[in-house]
């Protein structure tokens, strides 16, 4: 049980966890800014590659995609992998739908509200708020048409693509030394984001792999609405996993 929740929970904790972390960096008595590091020169691509990314995932209302997700979960010592379907609707409503390993089905819904995390058979569903006025800061914002990748990410060039390759960018969070960093492949053929990978606070990483875009699929509202199984109890996310 503790494996599961732990491979899950770290994509719950990189949805949210730019937005915590800003959250307490905003709150309480002003404290002085510390001095930026210098940054590295710009590669002039990164620009292009940006604002290409951004005016597709801009012009999208609604999409589903098949995904992977590989656990490399070094607290445990353990390799995990989980299939299952992605889908999003404008603005920042997600669900991840995992449908293998069929014994451990599990679901992730990010509503207007709420990130709720469910595992097929637990007692009991975790509950996180989500902070509209904090989603631009993370990778929801993006998604959702809410925030600039450029403005909440210093975005670096981490890897060249070859023909009919990826891009790989580094994003790192403006404004929080302390908030997660990600790995983004884009596919240089469209500029879909093709692979996420990111390190959580215990040394765990998570890889995203994701299919082409299905922008055409219909995709009913009521996916985005959480049904508590009867009999299982809400448990918010800050009493703890």
């Amino acid at each position: 049980m503790r494996e599961r929740r732990t491979s899950l929970f770290a994509l719950g904790w990189a949805l949210l966890s730019t937005a915590a972390l800003a959250a307490a960096a905003h709150a309480g008595d002003p404290s002085p800014a510390a001095v930026p590091a210098p940054k590295p020169a710009e590669d002039p691509r990164v620009r292009v590659i940006v604002e290409k990314l951004q005016h597709l995932y801009d012009s999208l209302e609604a999409f589903k995609v098949v995904f992977k997700q590989t656990d490399e979960l070094r607290t445990l010592g353990k390799s995990k992998t989980a299939e299952g379907v992605f889908y999003f609707r404008k603005p920042g409503k997600m669900r991840w739908d995992y449908e293998r390993p069929d014994k451990e089905r599990k679901l992730i819904v990010v509503d207007s509200r709420y990130i709720w995390v469910y595992l097929q058979g637990d007692e009991r569903v975790y509950r996180s708020p989500v902070d509209a006025a904090l989603e631009s800061q993370t990778l929801i914002g993006f998604l959702g048409g809410l925030g600039k990748l450029d403005e909440s990410f210093d975005v670096r060039m981490a890897g060249e693509a070859k023909p009919g390759g990826n891009w790989r960018l580094h994003l790192v969070p403006k404004g929080n030394a302390d908030a997660p960093e990600f790995d983004l492949d884009v596919r240089a053929t469209n500029h879909e984001i093709a692979r996420i990978h990111f390190d959580d606070p215990f040394g765990n990483t998570t890889t995203l792999d994701f299919g082409p875009i299905q922008s055409q699929a219909a995709i009913p509202e009521d996916l985005f609405k959480f049904i508590v199984p009867e009999g299982v109890k809400i448990q918010d996310a800050s009493a703890g996993y």
